[in-house]
């Protein structure tokens, strides 16, 4: 998704086109290759890893709430609240 608004934030910031094709280039190759192996590591697994995807969902989701929980607990508060201000602020107006 994010590949198709490169060219237009390389040409906002002014880099040249030469420089802009040679770090797309580097870039396919590094994502085709990254895609390819992927796939050649996780193949043999496929069915596995249908039958178990509920569950990797679930221990992902809760991995990463744990994180937030221990690590960004009071960032994520502070968004929270500048978030329900900003909503209150609205609602008044």
């Amino acid at each position: 998704m994010t590949r198709s608004f490169l060219p237009f934030i390389a040409g906002s910031m002014g880099m040249k086109s030469g420089k802009f094709m040679l770090y797309n280039a580097i870039g396919s190759v590094i994502r085709a290759t990254t895609i390819i192996l992927l796939w050649v590591v996780f193949v043999q697994y496929y069915k596995i890893l249908l039958e178990y995807s509920g569950t990797i969902s679930l221990v992902v989701f809760w991995l990463i709430w744990a994180y937030i929980y221990k690590y960004k607990r009071v960032e994520f508060k502070k968004y929270w609240d500048e978030k329900n201000a900003e909503m209150e602020e609205m609602n008044r107006k």
